[in-house]
């Protein structure tokens, strides 16, 4: 089954377009933690855009992200690396526990801001 995802090239133009998403994503929590956090902002559900735009669509950029690491090349002393196990195994080995801690705090914090 895994076989049938298709590898994502690390220089395609669409995992650009896509690491853009996720940089301005996190650029954008990087403003909305600290005001939250900093004025003690109570978000009811009735706010929308501020519930959408601090928890749901980060929470899935940032999951949608870990599924597109695991399945995205890389280089490897200038040789690109196109075999799934070793993709997996570079990205389990450098990134993946920041990028699953992130996204499992951004869950945590916001389940209990409420």
């Amino acid at each position: 089954m895994v076989k049938n995802i298709p590898l994502i090239h690390n220089e395609s133009l669409i995992l650009n377009i896509w690491k853009l998403i996720v940089l301005s994503m996190i650029v954008l929590q990087i403003f909305l933690v600290p005001l939250k956090v900093s004025f003690d902002i109570n978000v009811d559900n009735d706010d929308l855009i501020f519930v959408l735009f601090s928890f749901y669509l980060p929470l899935t950029i940032f999951g949608l992200d870990i599924l597109i690491n695991f399945n995205s090349t890389y280089y490897e002393e200038g040789k690109l690396i196109q075999d799934r196990s070793k993709i997996i195994s570079n990205y389990l080995r450098y990134q993946f526990f920041l990028d699953s801690f992130t996204t499992i705090f951004i869950f945590i914090s916001n389940l209990y801001s409420n």
